[in-house]
């Protein structure tokens, strides 16, 4: 009978393959088991393992295109608003609301007279030596307040009686009016004259002016 010693240690037979319970995994080569990647083939076709694939997709196209920026426009400083604008702004508002005012006010209703001044050459005026006479114009300036309507006057000279009233049609918007006097003074000698202007519609008012004549 054989023992388990006889069976380990025993020679192979034909066929069998020895089996040393002595030996160890160092004995192996240590690149027994390795396997290098090797190129699929598929028919006459190779292709390389992925991980050469890869690196060399990588070392041809790099890492890719970066992304482009996005342009953002850049805000504007804000500009500190002047404490003396909305005065500005009031007072222009104010002024156009008090012109428009006035010209309302001052082109509806009725006519109005607020001064009259009388104006005569100045100096000593002196006749002419064919006639003996000279004709001299004083002027009245009548100052209205813009509205229409019919303005009443008479002159009246120092050396005779008043004129006839005459009426003249004041348009809208007129501010004054200049209402002349052509006075013929004749004879010899020296002589002083006076020229007075009244408004007799609307309202009263009078003015006078003084000239000095001289025909010798």
């Amino acid at each position: 009978m054989t023992s388990p010693e006889d069976r380990t240690h025993r020679d192979p037979g034909p066929g069998e393959t020895h089996l040393d319970a002595g030996e160890t995994f160092r004995d192996v080569p240590a690149d027994a088991t390795r396997h290098e990647p090797r190129a699929a083939s598929y028919g006459n076709a190779a292709f390389p393992p992925p991980e050469a694939a890869d690196e060399e997709i990588r070392l041809r196209f790099g890492a890719g295109p970066a992304a482009p920026k996005v342009w953002q426009p850049t805000p504007r400083p804000r500009r500190r608003r002047s404490r003396v604008m909305p005065f500005v702004s009031i007072a222009v508002s104010a002024a156009i609301i008090g012109g428009v005012a006035w010209y309302l006010l001052g082109t509806r209703g009725d006519l109005a007279v607020s001064a009259v001044r009388v104006q005569a050459p100045a100096g000593v005026l002196r006749c002419d030596g064919k006639t003996s006479s000279r004709k001299i114009r004083v002027v009245a300036t009548v100052t209205l307040n813009g509205r229409p309507g019919l303005l009443t006057y008479r002159w009246t000279q120092s050396d005779s009686r008043p004129q006839e009233p005459v009426q003249v049609r004041i348009a809208r918007g007129e501010k004054s009016r200049d209402l002349p006097l052509d006075w013929t003074v004749s004879g010899a000698g020296r002589a002083e004259r006076t020229a007075t202007f009244e408004v007799l519609s609307p309202g009263t008012l009078r003015s006078h002016a003084t000239f000095r004549y001289s025909c010798s």
